[in-house]
Formats: structure tokens, C-alpha cells, sequence
């Protein structure tokens, strides 16, 4: 059984825009109100964040990676047969953002980002200061 450690501040995200909403910042037309579910994984070199993206084409995924942030922004067009008219909708349409921070400095040049069956995986690499160094101990003479 492994445990994964709980980071507070990548809920924070998603509050602070469900609390500009509430206040008034709206939200544009056309743009889902539902977050893009994530999983981020630390590893000793790089964060690996899974997305997913069910019912999105690869071509209407991007991802930017900002100052220490990584941005996910994603497109899903309502496909209803012609002539059909929807029943029931549960599965938002429309653009859809995410933006995840990191504790530490990242490398942004090394961000790679593959997608596979409606999944997206985004690798990014810790910045060199960032990463764990071990120190060789040695007995004093």
C-alpha cells in the first residue's frame, strides 16, 4: 500500500475560481464550469500530472507551462446524432481550463505531454536546484 501526501494548495486553485464565481467574476460564455480531474504525482526528478479528458480529440488539448504553472485547456464539442436531440446531458461541454502550481522550481524547457485514449500525461521535470542531493558521509579521520 503506498501513501500519497496530501497538498492542500492544489485544491486552492479550484476554490479561489469557484469563489470568484460566486462573487461576481462569472464565468464567460461557452467556458464549463466543471474542473478538468487531475492526479499529480511526485517523483525525486519530476512531477507527473495524469488528466482526464474523455470525449477530447488530441488536436483540441493544449498545454502551456507558465511561471512555475501548468496550464491545461481542453475542448469537447457536444457530438448529438443528426436529427437527435439530447435527454439527458451529464458530460459538460465546452472549454475547460485547469491550472496546477508546483512547490518547486521546475525545468520548463523539459516538459513533455502525451495523450492516449481520452488520458493526458504531462511530465514536468524538476528544475536541477530543486531535486534531492545526497551527501556522502565519510568518517573523520
Amino acid at each position: 500500500m503506498s501513501m500519497v501526501r496530501w497538498d492542500p494548495f492544489l485544491e486552492m486553485g479550484d476554490m479561489g475560481e469557484r469563489v470568484r464565481a460566486l462573487l461576481g467574476g462569472g464565468v464567460p460564455a461557452g467556458i464549463a464550469t466543471a474542473p478538468v480531474p487531475v492526479d499529480v504525482y511526485e517523483t525525486a526528478d519530476a512531477y507527473v500530472v495524469h488528466a482526464a479528458l474523455p470525449g477530447v480529440r488530441p488536436e483540441d488539448v493544449q498545454v502551456e507551462m507558465r511561471s512555475g504553472e501548468l496550464a491545461i485547456r481542453a475542448n469537447r464539442v457536444a457530438e448529438v446524432p443528426e436529427g437527435g436531440r439530447a435527454l439527458v446531458r451529464e458530460v459538460a461541454n465546452g472549454e475547460f481550463t485547469r491550472v496546477i502550481g508546483f512547490p518547486a522550481p521546475v525545468d520548463r524547457a523539459g516538459v513533455t505531454a502525451g495523450f492516449t485514449n481520452g488520458r493526458l500525461a504531462i511530465r514536468v521535470p524538476k528544475a536541477e536546484a530543486a531535486k534531492p542531493r545526497t551527501i556522502e558521509v565519510r568518517p573523520e579521520a
